[in-house]
Parts: structure tokens; C-alpha cells; sequence
């Protein structure tokens, strides 16, 4: 029986040899307890219920003053922009009537200057079909040949109010003048060298030969020509200059 036991105590020994080798096991964790006092509601609802109204009207109080507020400041800038508005009104209206009264001193001056452009338009129009007969009797007289005088002439021109009347024959140029031309010569003419010599005068469009007479009193030959004049011969004296 000690022999036994002794063996017995020997291994539990080492048993406990083997366990204690390793690190020691931590002990465990006892959770935490927190204690708090205990409460107990005793409130009517009806006083929450009174609470809770009284923040709900308290929050529309709020909003109906920061509306209130809104409307009142959106009333100020709008009266504010309508009286900036009115006073650039009455300046504009105040800048207007100076201008007027400024005009009021010059009118005398832009009913002269309208009555000059009125003369001055009346005489441009006047003379617009104007041609200096005495001059241009003289440069036909300078064209004709020599011995050649001019006796007389009839003339029918245009008039500013009237369209001269136009040739119906397609081969003939616009007129704005006809000359019936009389000249004497000694020796009978050559009507041809006299239409060729006519070409040479402004505003010349065409001449048309007539008739060759012989006076048995004076001895002297009466021819007729029909000059036809164009727009050149114009002459301008009313016109603007550069047009």
C-alpha cells in the first residue's frame, strides 16, 4: 500500500511540475455594474401636451416675425427704388425742358437756314434746265465756217415742271433742247461741213440739214439747220458742286 500511494504522489507531482511550467493564466473579468437612482415619470400627458403646444406656437411666432420681417424690408427697397426711379424722372424731365428752352434761342436761326435751303433747292430746280443762249448762240456762230453768219434762230428747251418731248425714232439721242437755226452765206453752203462743225458743241446730239434759198435782192443764200441738244448743254450754275 506505500508503495503505491508513493507512486501516486510522485506523478501528481509531476503533473503539477508540468502545469506550473507554462506562463501563468490571467484571472477573469468581472463585468461592471452601474448603478443609477431610479425615476418615475409622474407628469400628466396633459402638461406635455401643453409644453409641446407652446414650443409649436413659440416656433410660428418665429416664423411669422421673420416673415414680417422680410416683408417690411422688401417694402423698403421697393419704395426706396421708386423714388431713385422718380428722380431720374423729373432729371431727365428738368434736362429735357433746358434743352427745349436752349432751342427756343436758335429758332429764328433754323427758320433763316430753312428758308436759304429752300431758296436754295427753288433755285437749283429753277435753273436746272437752264442753258446760257447768249453764249452758246456765240460758240454757233464761232463753229460755222467762215463767211457764214447766223441771221436768226427759234428755240424750244425744256422746262423744269414739263418732260421735253423725245424723238420717236430709236436712231436719234435724248433732247432737252431744239435750236431752228437761220445763216447766210454768199456762196452756196455745204450743210454737211456746217452739221460737222455743229458735232463740236457741247451738249450736241444731233442736226438735222434743211432748206437752201437764194434772196435775188441782197444776193445771199439762206440755209436752215435743226440742232438738238442733250443734258451737257445744262448750264448748272445752281448745281452742287462734286455731284
Amino acid at each position: 500500500m506505500s508503495i503505491a500511494a508513493s507512486s501516486g504522489a510522485e506523478e501528481m507531482k509531476g503533473r503539477t511540475k508540468r502545469k506550473s511550467s507554462g506562463p501563468p493564466s490571467k484571472p477573469p473579468t468581472a463585468p461592471i455594474l452601474v448603478l443609477t437612482a431610479p425615476r418615475v415619470d409622474l407628469l400628466p400627458p396633459e402638461i406635455k401636451a401643453q409644453r409641446k403646444a407652446r414650443g409649436v406656437r413659440h416656433l410660428l411666432v418665429y416664423v411669422v416675425a421673420g416673415a414680417l420681417v422680410l416683408v417690411i424690408l422688401g417694402s423698403v427697397g421697393a419704395t426706396a427704388l421708386a423714388e431713385s426711379m422718380k428722380s431720374s424722372v423729373v432729371d431727365a424731365q428738368q434736362q429735357t425742358a433746358t434743352i427745349l428752352s436752349q432751342q427756343k434761342q436758335f429758332i429764328k436761326a433754323q427758320d433763316a437756314q430753312r428758308q436759304v435751303a429752300l431758296l436754295k433747292a427753288a433755285q437749283t430746280r429753277g435753273a436746272s434746265t437752264e442753258i446760257d443762249w447768249s453764249s452758246y448762240i456765240d460758240r454757233i456762230q464761232a463753229a460755222l465756217p467762215a463767211g457764214v453768219l447766223v441771221a436768226g434762230f427759234n428755240i424750244k428747251s425744256a422746262s423744269p415742271f414739263e418732260v421735253f418731248e423725245q424723238p420717236s425714232s430709236p436712231l436719234q439721242g435724248l433732247r432737252v433742247a431744239t435750236v431752228d437755226l437761220q445763216a447766210v452765206s454768199a456762196e452756196i453752203p455745204d450743210l454737211a461741213d456746217w452739221v460737222t462743225a455743229l458735232s463740236a458743241l457741247p451738249g450736241y446730239s444731233d442736226a438735222i440739214p434743211g432748206t437752201t434759198s437764194r434772196d435775188d435782192t441782197t444776193g445771199l443764200y439762206l440755209s436752215n439747220v435743226t440742232l438738238h441738244l442733250n443734258s451737257a448743254a445744262f448750264d448748272g450754275r445752281f448745281a452742287e458742286k462734286g455731284k
